[in-house]
């Protein structure tokens, strides 16, 4: 078969952080004609198992030359949270061996976070992505 099409499903442990720091600058609240300035900062972490759907695509190119791409996506949309995490994909492996080879990608993860209601009701937005190419070592069994 030079084209297999597949889908999947499995479960994603993501670990977000997100922090803000800087310097503050403010009126002295002992001696108002004065400012104090202060280091201030803010950091929160969430770390949640987070399920995928996912479609992919291998085509053999050669007999030991495979295109492979896929897709999987993760979509919440409840009472104080809406968003999703998306993650892609396409890489070429070369199999040199009948189990062994060699790969090159690019993979691209994008988390975006419409709207969330935080714990003091202010709602808040977030969208964050990463990319970039990578070379892999492959095990084919």
């Amino acid at each position: 078969e030079p084209i297999r099409i597949s889908g999947g499903a499995g479960i994603t442990y993501l670990d977000l952080g997100v922090g803000v720091s800087g310097v503050a600058t403010y009126p002295d609240p002992n001696d108002p004609s004065t400012t104090v300035t202060d280091y201030v900062g803010q950091n929160l972490s969430i770390g949640a198992p987070v399920p995928m759907l996912g479609l992919s695509m291998d085509w053999a190119l050669t007999r030991r030359l495979v295109l492979r791409t896929y897709s999987r996506f993760f979509r919440i949309n409840v009472s104080s949270v809406n968003g999703g995490l998306f993650e892609s994909g396409i890489r070429l492996n070369w199999y040199f061996a009948k189990h062994f080879g060699l790969g090159l990608g690019y993979d691209r993860t994008d988390l975006k976070i419409d709207e969330a209601t935080l714990s003091n009701g202010d709602i808040g937005q977030f969208d964050y992505a990463i990319s970039g190419a990578g070379l892999y070592i492959n095990l084919a069994f």
